[in-house]
């Protein structure tokens, strides 16, 4: 065997690895972004809205007339709920509960901040090592068998699933994105994955029902994941979506919209409002803090997806060519 061929041999096996890594009996939650209402790796800019519960930004933030932590309680202060790594440019606005964090420099003009301070302070987040591990774990995720039943009609897009520890479905950009109701029918008991296919993706117009129940403050929420692992871009003009949104490749924008759960993408513009349902008194009880089991995967990084449908396709050309090129005996 030439070295060129060993070479592409080993190419194929890396790539091969990735894609098939076992599972890990135990369970991965959402890393650094577990405790987070938005967790935003680059930069962000959000206008005329809320973030209930803690928000980190790993770039520069620009926010205007934005309200955040106001729904975590007092328990919350000592602590840092507002994190940005770079610069903070925010005008009218409060940080309710907690302390806030900038890397970079900061403009501040009619922000409250009753029962903390704001303060330039290295980010206590390595924003490219979560990058790179959710990144990672959004491929994985993106790779594993759907385990329930899809159904469309006429808009209506039902997902059923009867696992009580965990339910998979994979739908395609243009059924979510089509679908005028989406209706999600598994046991309380288990965390559901939705793996949403497409790289330029808009959410759905239309009304969520779970167990047949379209209530917003669900705390089923807690268990319920849309992973966008192929998106480079997400777009939510007016959808309500109950449940965590993991988005890592994606730069996001987000309209007069709504989210009960934790939004992570890229890099966000939005005047949507994020949720996070909390006992004031008990900040331990945060039900809309995804608290799933999601499978883990082995590898500590995974290439973007189209880099490793590259890798593997040249690898497996090359494979082939080599072949051909092998000297008959």
């Amino acid at each position: 065997m030439t070295f060129r061929l060993k070479n592409v041999y080993t190419l194929v096996a890396v790539a091969g690895a990735i894609l098939v890594s076992p599972l890990i009996a135990n369970a991965a939650q959402l890393g650094d972004a577990t405790l987070y209402n938005l967790f935003v790796f680059g930069s962000a800019t959000i206008s005329n809205t809320d973030a209930e519960g803690r928000i980190a930004i790993g770039g520069d933030a620009t926010f205007a007339n934005y309200s955040v932590a106001a729904n975590i309680g007092s328990g919350a202060n000592g602590s840092k709920t507002e994190i940005v790594g770079g610069n903070l440019n925010w005008s009218n606005g409060q940080l309710n509960y907690g302390n806030g964090t900038y890397g970079g420099s900061a403009s501040l003009s009619g922000v409250g901040t009753p029962n903390g301070t704001i303060s330039h302070i290295a980010s206590s987040i390595d924003f490219n090592a979560a990058r790179t591990s959710l990144q990672g774990q959004s491929v994985y995720l993106g790779t594993l068998a759907s385990s329930g039943t899809v159904t469309n009609s006429f808009g209506v897009l039902t997902l059923t699933g009867a696992n009580a520890t965990q339910n998979t479905f994979t739908v395609t950009r243009d059924q979510f994105q089509g679908a005028n109701t989406l209706n999600i029918n598994v046991p309380t008991t288990s965390t559901t994955i939705i793996n949403v296919q497409g790289t330029n993706v808009s959410f759905f117009n239309g009304q969520m029902f779970l167990n047949g129940v379209a209530d917003s403050r669900n705390s089923y929420n807690s268990k319920l994941l849309f992973n966008f692992y192929q998106a480079s871009t997400l777009t939510d003009t007016s959808a309500a979506i109950n449940g965590s949104v993991l988005a890592p490749f994606a730069a996001a924008t987000f309209g007069y919209s709504q989210l009960n759960g934790t939004l992570i993408v890229n890099s966000l513009t939005s005047t949507g409002e994020l949720h996070w349902l909390q006992d004031q008194n008990n900040p331990s009880s945060a039900s809309f803090q995804f608290n799933g089991n999601l499978p883990a995967n082995a590898p500590s990084s995974v290439p973007e997806p189209g880099a490793l449908t590259l890798l593997v396709s040249a690898g497996a050309s090359g494979l082939c060519v080599a072949r051909r090129r092998r000297p008959r005996k």
